[in-house]
Protein backbone atom coordinates (compact mmCIF):
# COMPACT_ATOMS: atom_id res chain seq x y z
CA UNK A 1 0.00 0.00 0.00
CA UNK A 2 2.82 2.41 0.89
CA UNK A 3 4.47 1.42 -2.44
CA UNK A 4 1.33 2.33 -4.51
CA UNK A 5 1.22 5.80 -2.36
CA UNK A 6 4.63 6.51 -3.36
CA UNK A 7 3.52 6.00 -6.73
CA UNK A 8 1.18 7.85 -6.17
CA UNK A 9 2.35 11.20 -5.19
CA UNK A 10 5.31 10.65 -7.76
CA UNK A 11 2.59 10.22 -10.43
CA UNK A 12 0.46 13.87 -9.52
CA UNK A 13 4.02 15.36 -8.72
CA UNK A 14 4.82 14.76 -12.58
CA UNK A 15 1.60 16.36 -13.79
CA UNK A 16 2.10 19.23 -11.55
CA UNK A 17 5.75 19.60 -12.45
CA UNK A 18 4.42 19.29 -16.01
CA UNK A 19 1.87 21.95 -15.55
CA UNK A 20 4.00 24.43 -14.40
CA UNK A 21 6.43 23.74 -17.39
CA UNK A 22 3.95 24.72 -19.80
CA UNK A 23 2.35 27.11 -18.13
CA UNK A 24 5.60 29.17 -17.25
CA UNK A 25 6.42 28.47 -21.18
CA UNK A 26 3.06 30.39 -21.81
CA UNK A 27 3.52 33.30 -19.56
CA UNK A 28 7.35 33.46 -20.41
CA UNK A 29 6.27 34.05 -24.36
CA UNK A 30 3.72 36.34 -23.62
CA UNK A 31 6.35 37.94 -20.96
CA UNK A 32 8.81 37.87 -23.80
CA UNK A 33 6.04 39.11 -26.84
CA UNK A 34 5.06 41.99 -24.56
CA UNK A 35 8.58 42.83 -23.77
CA UNK A 36 9.26 42.42 -27.40
CA UNK A 37 6.07 44.66 -28.50
CA UNK A 38 7.31 47.63 -25.62
CA UNK A 39 10.60 47.68 -27.41
CA UNK A 40 9.13 47.69 -30.55
CA UNK A 41 7.55 50.72 -29.69
CA UNK A 42 10.11 52.38 -28.25
CA UNK A 43 12.32 52.26 -30.94
CA UNK A 44 9.86 53.41 -33.02
CA UNK A 45 9.23 56.90 -31.10
CA UNK A 46 12.92 56.83 -30.43
CA UNK A 47 12.90 57.04 -34.22
CA UNK A 48 10.28 59.63 -35.00
CA UNK A 49 12.16 62.05 -32.50
CA UNK A 50 15.35 61.18 -34.19
CA UNK A 51 13.76 61.96 -37.75
CA UNK A 52 12.06 64.96 -36.43
CA UNK A 53 15.31 66.35 -35.13
CA UNK A 54 16.72 65.64 -38.63
CA UNK A 55 14.27 67.05 -40.40
CA UNK A 56 13.98 70.56 -38.68
CA UNK A 57 17.65 70.88 -38.60
CA UNK A 58 18.42 69.99 -42.73
CA UNK A 59 14.65 71.66 -43.73
CA UNK A 60 14.59 75.02 -41.38
CA UNK A 61 15.02 76.89 -44.39
CA UNK A 62 13.51 74.95 -47.04
CA UNK A 63 11.20 77.45 -48.58
CA UNK A 64 10.11 75.21 -51.29
CA UNK A 65 6.23 74.90 -50.03
CA UNK A 66 3.05 76.45 -49.39
CA UNK A 67 1.26 76.83 -46.46
CA UNK A 68 -1.50 74.85 -47.37
CA UNK A 69 -1.49 72.42 -49.94
CA UNK A 70 -3.49 74.74 -52.43
CA UNK A 71 -0.85 76.97 -52.23
CA UNK A 72 1.81 74.36 -53.08
CA UNK A 73 0.17 73.08 -56.33
CA UNK A 74 -0.10 76.89 -56.71
CA UNK A 75 3.69 77.15 -56.66
CA UNK A 76 4.06 74.26 -58.79
CA UNK A 77 1.63 75.00 -61.85
CA UNK A 78 3.65 78.58 -61.49
CA UNK A 79 7.24 76.68 -61.75
CA UNK A 80 5.95 74.57 -64.48
CA UNK A 81 4.97 77.43 -66.44
CA UNK A 82 7.49 78.86 -66.33
CA UNK A 83 9.32 75.93 -67.60
CA UNK A 84 11.54 75.59 -64.50
CA UNK A 85 10.97 71.86 -63.90
CA UNK A 86 14.07 71.73 -61.09
CA UNK A 87 12.02 74.43 -58.90
CA UNK A 88 9.05 72.63 -59.63
CA UNK A 89 10.75 69.21 -58.41
CA UNK A 90 11.93 70.85 -54.89
CA UNK A 91 8.01 71.07 -53.83
CA UNK A 92 8.07 67.22 -53.28
CA UNK A 93 10.29 65.39 -50.58
CA UNK A 94 11.24 63.50 -53.13
CA UNK A 95 12.95 65.67 -55.35
CA UNK A 96 15.23 63.34 -57.97
CA UNK A 97 12.35 61.44 -58.77
CA UNK A 98 10.06 64.29 -59.44
CA UNK A 99 12.59 65.58 -61.28
CA UNK A 100 13.02 62.70 -63.23
CA UNK A 101 9.19 62.28 -63.61
CA UNK A 102 8.60 65.81 -64.70
CA UNK A 103 11.39 65.75 -67.37
CA UNK A 104 9.84 62.73 -68.87
CA UNK A 105 6.30 63.95 -68.44
CA UNK A 106 7.39 66.51 -70.92
CA UNK A 107 8.91 64.37 -73.37
CA UNK A 108 6.20 62.46 -73.40
CA UNK A 109 3.85 62.57 -76.49
CA UNK A 110 0.98 60.41 -74.79
CA UNK A 111 -1.86 62.62 -74.84
CA UNK A 112 -2.93 61.35 -71.36
CA UNK A 113 0.50 61.09 -69.51
CA UNK A 114 2.09 64.30 -70.99
CA UNK A 115 2.86 67.60 -68.39
CA UNK A 116 0.40 69.80 -69.89
CA UNK A 117 -2.47 67.22 -69.68
CA UNK A 118 -1.12 66.56 -65.92
CA UNK A 119 -1.05 70.22 -64.87
CA UNK A 120 -4.13 70.77 -67.04
CA UNK A 121 -6.18 67.86 -64.62
CA UNK A 122 -4.12 69.68 -61.68
CA UNK A 123 -5.24 73.17 -62.40
CA UNK A 124 -8.91 72.00 -62.86
CA UNK A 125 -8.66 70.26 -59.43
CA UNK A 126 -7.29 73.03 -57.24
CA UNK A 127 -10.27 75.46 -59.48
CA UNK A 128 -12.68 72.74 -57.38
CA UNK A 129 -10.88 72.71 -54.67
CA UNK A 130 -11.21 68.87 -54.58
CA UNK A 131 -8.72 68.41 -51.72
CA UNK A 132 -9.27 66.32 -48.82
CA UNK A 133 -7.08 66.42 -45.14
CA UNK A 134 -6.93 63.08 -43.63
CA UNK A 135 -5.86 62.84 -39.82
CA UNK A 136 -2.10 61.40 -38.87
CA UNK A 137 -4.03 58.28 -37.30
CA UNK A 138 -5.08 57.12 -40.96
CA UNK A 139 -1.58 57.80 -42.31
CA UNK A 140 0.31 54.84 -43.76
CA UNK A 141 3.78 56.32 -44.03
CA UNK A 142 3.10 58.26 -40.44
CA UNK A 143 3.72 54.91 -38.33
CA UNK A 144 7.34 56.09 -39.26
CA UNK A 145 7.13 59.64 -40.17
CA UNK A 146 4.64 61.60 -38.00
CA UNK A 147 2.44 64.71 -39.62
CA UNK A 148 -0.44 65.96 -41.39
CA UNK A 149 -1.53 64.64 -44.84
CA UNK A 150 -3.71 66.06 -47.16
CA UNK A 151 -5.18 64.43 -50.05
CA UNK A 152 -5.99 65.60 -54.01
CA UNK A 153 -8.54 63.50 -56.07
CA UNK A 154 -9.78 64.30 -59.50
CA UNK A 155 -11.38 62.47 -61.62
CA UNK A 156 -9.74 61.26 -65.14
CA UNK A 157 -12.21 59.36 -68.19
CA UNK A 158 -9.47 57.35 -70.33
CA UNK A 159 -11.76 56.48 -73.54
CA UNK A 160 -9.19 54.45 -75.16
CA UNK A 161 -6.57 52.66 -73.45
CA UNK A 162 -3.02 53.24 -73.53
CA UNK A 163 0.53 51.78 -72.54
CA UNK A 164 2.66 54.76 -70.69
CA UNK A 165 6.27 54.15 -69.59
CA UNK A 166 7.37 55.03 -66.02
CA UNK A 167 10.32 56.22 -64.71
CA UNK A 168 11.35 53.95 -61.96
CA UNK A 169 14.01 55.18 -59.54
CA UNK A 170 17.30 55.35 -58.88
CA UNK A 171 18.33 54.59 -62.22
CA UNK A 172 15.59 55.58 -64.55
CA UNK A 173 14.69 52.22 -66.21
CA UNK A 174 11.11 52.58 -67.73
CA UNK A 175 8.47 50.05 -66.64
CA UNK A 176 5.45 50.06 -68.51
CA UNK A 177 1.95 50.56 -67.25
CA UNK A 178 -1.65 49.02 -69.17
CA UNK A 179 -4.10 52.14 -68.14
CA UNK A 180 -7.48 50.16 -69.82
CA UNK A 181 -10.70 52.26 -70.61
CA UNK A 182 -12.44 53.17 -67.94
CA UNK A 183 -13.28 56.30 -64.99
CA UNK A 184 -10.27 56.89 -62.79
CA UNK A 185 -9.94 59.04 -59.38
CA UNK A 186 -5.81 59.54 -59.12
CA UNK A 187 -4.77 60.40 -56.22
CA UNK A 188 -1.95 62.74 -55.48
CA UNK A 189 -0.79 63.16 -51.48
CA UNK A 190 0.92 66.18 -49.28
CA UNK A 191 2.52 65.96 -46.22
CA UNK A 192 3.67 68.46 -43.58
CA UNK A 193 6.40 66.60 -40.99
CA UNK A 194 4.95 67.20 -37.70
CA UNK A 195 6.11 70.94 -36.21
CA UNK A 196 6.95 71.67 -39.79
CA UNK A 197 5.39 74.88 -41.46
CA UNK A 198 5.42 73.52 -45.23
CA UNK A 199 3.04 71.20 -47.21
CA UNK A 200 5.00 69.43 -50.18
CA UNK A 201 4.01 66.54 -52.86
CA UNK A 202 4.88 63.17 -51.12
CA UNK A 203 4.09 60.93 -54.17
Amino acid sequence: MKKFFWYLCIVILSIIIFIGGMASGFYGKFFLSALAIKQAGDATALHHQKWLAWYHENNKNDQYGGKTPQETVELFLHAVQQGDLETASKYSFFQDQELQSLQYAQASTNPHTNLDAYTSELQSALDHNQFTTIPASEIDFTATYPGEKAQLQYIEVVKEGYTDMIPVPPDGHLLPIDTPVGTYTPRIDFFRPEGGTIWKFYN
